[in-house]
């Protein structure tokens, strides 16, 4: 259900932000997108919360006229939830996907537009290095080498996007659809790079349990994702420095 469409015109950039319970992350993350920036559009989706996150959503989506907010029936994944969402997106000409334990910090989005300002067309806040089998290594240090960015805190040019479309649905409902949307982006030409400029704080939390469905969904995942590119030389990208 769409329960609020944005009215702010002058937005350079949309936010697309999910969520799913958690309502002290959400409330951290979206203070902290108020507090650190302007002229944005908020696009949130939310996953068919259950503790109280609704009713704080829908409260703050009255209180701003720069956000969207759509209220799913049914849990539609990382990968749908985050490419649904980018259809409520209009207009801006830099799109941000956004996790709702990252929280940004003074001047994020000035050092993103510097990389873009010269040439990038996708730039994240994560850069992850793959094994030779393709398992991701570690998220890596500055001056380290990586093989993509996460899509948490990742700023696209809208037509990057328009071009070779948003994440790969054989992956919902989550893991590994950025490295793949990297790969296919660089593969026709686009320009990637990490932000090593630390101006969005990703909580600490554990990945992967032994319990719960996130192993069974990560072992999936990657399973298509080494499937996929097998046959591909993995890009080696290193970290520029903005001007």
């Amino acid at each position: 259900m769409l329960y609020k469409e944005k009215d702010n015109k002058n937005d350079i950039i949309d936010i697309i932000l999910l969520t799913y319970n958690n309502i002290e992350n959400t409330r951290f993350c979206i203070n902290h997108l108020y507090r650190y920036t302007e002229n944005f559009g908020l696009i949130i989706l939310d996953n068919n919360s259950e503790d109280g996150t609704v009713d704080y959503l829908k409260k703050i989506a009255d209180e701003n006229d720069n956000i969207t907010l759509y209220l799913s029936p049914s849990n539609l994944g990382c990968v749908n939830g985050r490419n649904y969402a980018y259809t409520l997106s209009k207009d801006t000409e830099y799109i941000c996907f956004l996790d709702n334990d990252q929280f940004v910090q003074t001047g994020w989005l000035r050092s993103y537009l510097a990389y873009m300002d010269e040439g990038y067309d996708i730039v994240g806040t994560e850069g992850w290095k793959l094994r030779s089998d393709l398992f991701p290594l570690k998220k890596v240090n500055k001056y380290e080498s990586y093989n993509y960015v996460g899509c948490g805190g990742m700023v696209i040019r809208r037509k990057v996007i328009e071009d070779i479309g948003l994440f790969d649905i054989d992956y919902n409902p989550m893991y590994f659809e950025d490295p793949t949307f990297c790969f296919t982006a660089y593969n026709v030409g686009y320009k990637i790079c990490w932000n090593d400029k630390e101006k969005i704080y990703h909580k600490p939390h554990k990945l992967l349990g032994h319990t719960g469905e996130r192993p069974k969904y990560f072992r999936r995942s990657l399973s298509i994702f080494r499937e996929k590119w097998k046959d591909y030389k993995i890009p080696i990208f290193e970290n520029p420095i903005a001007k």
